[in-house]
């Protein structure tokens, strides 16, 4: 088991202790007392309305604070992220989408105004101080509900409210403030890795990368780190993506391997994207015997997981694995049912070159299995024109 997957089992650990101590110390014996006054008549129902209300407040708290701290540190905000709920920049407008994010209950995206000058701490400041404030508020209500209880009225149950929403808060807090790399991305390994001038100048530089990947323009140059974490790999991805734009095979493969070797150095899901990433690409540069023998000498739950299709780089290696090393028609018919969605779910920065790399894949399959009917996954280019006219009209109209 990889550091950063035994760091999230820690924190899982805190989190599922912090339910249990407010069930059975907290909770408990409120039930029992006041039992016959129970809200909506179901404790259950109580309960899980009070987590749900938490977890939306404390996301939404969280992401404020980002989004205030980022403004305070010098950033431009371009997208925000509760809960799947997201508003991104457009054409200078924030709009609705429905998008995935990297992140426990959200995420916020930022390009600084100054790479050496924007100061990104004080987004990490803003949502504990939020925190202190929601901490206070619950405090001085459970004090306020202890007094006046009785099985008369309400307030054990606004007292048993603010228990549980507060018992929430602290278990999203304490993976949000974790100082260690965890599954998803947190303000406490970012606090911990921003601790000198260069370290911040390097994370500003890939927050402007990414967000000129993001709108379309060109990327400089950047470094590709050897030493490869959560953190760095990201940094490597935006020159990966430059060299997959441009077909350049065999310095993706390098930048992939780089990943790979460090192995237990990153989270299972980046591994796997590195792996899914080497294999595709050694088929679609017509390495097919190495392409086989890297592929036999994987462990199984590595094969296990790529073959999920869990991502646009682990559908693409899916549908050349099936086809080409396989030759598996069912197999492959099962990937290239995943290869829409899984485009698109690619980051904004992402989804044109994964688009890209699936067509050509596709192309690759086509020409390799020309007796297969693969009909149905074809796309038809006028009615592809016209979709594209379709949602261009609506973001027109949209403005």
């Amino acid at each position: 088991m990889k550091k950063n997957d035994i760091n999230a089992l820690v924190v899982y650990v805190i989190m599922l202790a912090i339910a249990i101590v407010t069930g059975l110390v907290f909770i408990r014996p409120t039930f029992a007392e006041f039992n016959a006054s129970i809200p909506l008549n179901n404790g259950f129902l109580f309960i899980l309305l009070s987590v749900l209300g938490s977890i939306l407040f404390n996301a939404t708290i969280i992401e404020l604070g980002h989004v205030i701290g980022a403004k305070i540190g010098g950033y431009e905000i371009y997208s925000v992220c509760v809960l799947w709920f997201s508003l991104k920049k457009r054409k200078g407008k924030m709009r609705f989408r429905i998008a995935n994010f990297d992140g426990l209950t959200g995420e916020t995206k930022v390009t600084p105004k100054d790479v050496s000058k924007s100061n990104p701490k004080p987004a990490i400041y803003f949502p504990m101080l939020f925190l202190l404030l929601e901490v206070i508020a619950n405090i001085f209500l459970i004090s306020f509900a202890s007094v006046l209880q009785d099985s008369n009225n309400s307030w054990p149950w606004w007292k048993a409210f603010a228990i549980v929403f507060l018992a929430a808060a602290f278990m999203i807090y304490i993976y949000q403030i974790f100082p260690a790399q965890l599954d998803n991305k947190n303000d406490g390994y970012l606090f911990a890795i921003l601790t000198n001038q260069t370290n911040k100048e390097a994370y500003n530089n890939m927050l402007l990368s990414e967000y000129k990947m993001a709108i379309g323009e060109e990327v400089g140059e950047l470094p590709v780190y050897d030493k490869v974490t959560d953190y760095t790999s990201r940094i490597n991805d935006l020159t990966l993506y430059k060299k997959l734009d441009n077909l350049e095979y065999a310095e993706a493969i390098a930048i992939c391997e780089k990943t790979i070797s460090c192995e237990n150095d990153v989270s299972d899901r980046v591994f796997f994207t590195a792996v899914s990433n080497k294999v595709s690409l050694m088929i679609l540069s017509n390495q097919i015997e190495e392409a086989r023998e890297y592929w036999i000498s994987q462990k199984h739950d590595t094969k296990k997981t790529v073959l999920t299709g869990f991502n646009a780089p682990s559908v693409r290696a899916y549908m050349l694995i099936s086809a080409i090393l396989d030759a598996s028609e069912t197999e492959t018919k099962r990937a290239l049912e995943l290869a829409e969605g899984s485009i698109r779910t690619s980051a904004t920065n992402k989804k044109s070159v994964e688009e890209k790399l699936i067509n050509i894949s596709f192309d690759e399959i086509v020409k390799a299995h020309p007796d297969w009917d693969l009909s149905e996954y074809q796309d038809d280019p006028e009615e592809k024109e016209e979709e594209a006219e379709e949602e261009e009209e609506s973001e027109d109209s949209a403005e």
